[in-house]
């Protein structure tokens, strides 16, 4: 299964489900780029660099860096 085929699969499936290890950016939801509120400025995803997937590992440590940062108990 390609990238492509992965990232279609995954959108169908919804956030945090998991395929071959991987799953949509946590971060964009596997919309980036994006516009910023100006309108104009694209915005790139610092965590997928714009695939809008993530290992499951990569997207566990941005999780818990928001859990330690903004102290949730998701």
């Amino acid at each position: 299964m390609n990238q492509r085929e992965l990232l279609a699969i995954l959108r169908k499936l919804g956030p945090e489900q998991v395929i071959d290890g991987h799953e949509l950016c946590p971060t964009c939801d596997s919309l980036s780029p994006s516009i910023d509120m100006d309108g104009e400025t694209i915005v790139h995803c610092p965590i997928c660099r714009d695939k809008g997937i993530v290992s499951t590992e990569e997207a566990e440590r941005w999780r818990q860096e928001m859990r330690e940062r903004f102290g949730t108990q998701r």
